[in-house]
């Protein structure tokens, strides 16, 4: 038994920690009607099962982040490219468009986040 209680005390584990596991063993006990082992077995699960929602919960978090900044990033892409249509429709070619980019550059206005192929 010393060895075990110096165990304990070695993780860290007080016995207030002791008092709440042993607390939620008999409410799991009482609740599902189990004995206590088979109580205990199910609150260790549930422990488990409470870790891996909680890490995925923040995996899920930061996957929407990305997404968020993927989706960012082609909608200024895809604006991009509709404005580059739009002027093809009303008649400018590439070379007119690099001109037009060159006139603007050359008078002291710069695209940003765009440059020349020229």
């Amino acid at each position: 038994m010393v060895p075990l209680t110096e165990d304990i005390a070695a993780l860290g584990i007080g016995i207030d920690e002791l008092l709440t596991i042993k607390i939620g063993i008999n409410q799991a006990a009482k609740f599902y009607n189990l004995p206590p082992l088979t109580a205990t077995l199910r609150l260790i699960d549930d422990i488990k099962k409470y870790n891996k929602i909680n890490g995925l919960k923040e995996e899920l978090s930061t996957l929407y982040l990305q997404k968020y900044t993927l989706d960012q990033a082609c909608s200024r892409q895809s604006r991009t490219l509709v404005n580059l249509l739009k002027l093809k429709n009303y008649g400018l070619t590439e070379d007119g468009i690099l001109q037009l980019n060159n006139f603007f550059e050359n008078n002291g206005y710069k695209a940003s986040g765009y440059t020349s192929t020229k």
